[in-house]
């Protein structure tokens, strides 16, 4: 049988450090804590989300209390990433982490995100084309880098992947609406998915699809199994940076 395992690139691998430091990991702990609270819906703000998001459904009675849970663990995510991160990239993986996580709470209780983070998302998948710029600098032993060619090979890989993502999800968007005479998946679903491999890439992207389709049919058939109605609907977003999240640790554990 086939091991599935998301193997990411240099800049990835390049983004962390075997060393901990307990000093970013504080700082990343109190900005996880903080950017996921200000970025994930308020309630209590229905002006926000009305102009935010189309097509909201209504949220859960105990959301107000959820939050305290979802800043918890951003900081968490937040605080193992600068714990290891590179100091240099740290905000950018601070910025990924927190963005990432509001995006998977806004699809969770919504089905749908705000149009800003998606271009915020695809912004930062941009971005990481300029990484080899900050992390590839010359040393004094006399190692050059030929700044400018490394620029140019990660700029089109990354423009590769993002159309890669993006053609795929619209390919999809298009033959449900013509086969099925339903959306299979959303407008800013393309957009996600668009920035997501600009961001890893799109073999794993396509691994974390996998993955996410692998976690979306367990929560449908437990749904199912508890539930005598229709079984609940499972918003993509989650189930993709879940897929990330669960081929990663398959392959380091296989």
């Amino acid at each position: 049988m086939e091991i599935f395992a998301i193997a990411l690139d240099t800049i990835w691998r390049n983004a962390f450090t075997t060393t901990f430091s307990i000093l970013w990991c504080l700082i990343g702990a109190c900005v996880g804590a903080i950017g996921a609270w200000l970025l994930i819906p308020n309630t209590h703000n229905n002006h926000l989300q009305q102009d935010a998001i189309i097509h909201q459904a209504q949220p859960r009675t105990n959301f107000h209390k959820s939050r305290y849970f979802w800043s918890a663990l951003g900081a968490l995510i937040c605080g193992i990433v600068g714990g290891f991160g590179e100091s240099i990239l740290l905000p950018w993986l601070f910025a990924l982490v927190i963005l990432l996580l509001s995006l998977c709470i806004w699809d969770i209780y919504y089905y749908a995100v705000p149009n800003w983070q998606n271009l915020a998302l695809l912004l930062i998948g941009i971005s990481k084309s300029a990484l080899p710029l900050i992390s590839q600098v010359p040393s004094h032993t006399g190692f050059t880098i030929d700044l400018s060619i490394v620029y140019l090979e990660s700029a089109r890989s990354v423009l590769t992947d993002l159309l890669l993502g993006a053609g795929l999800t619209s390919l999809i968007y298009i033959l449900g609406i013509m086969f099925l005479q339903k959306h299979l998946l959303g407008e800013g679903d393309i957009v996600f998915c668009a920035g997501f491999s600009a961001l890893f890439g799109f073999g794993v992207t396509l691994i974390s699809i996998f993955w996410g389709c692998v976690l979306a049919s367990l929560i449908m058939v437990v749904g199912k199994i508890l539930s005598k109605d229709t079984p609940p609907l499972v918003p993509l977003i989650p189930c993709i940076v879940s897929g990330l999240g669960v081929g990663i640790l398959y392959g380091l554990w296989l």
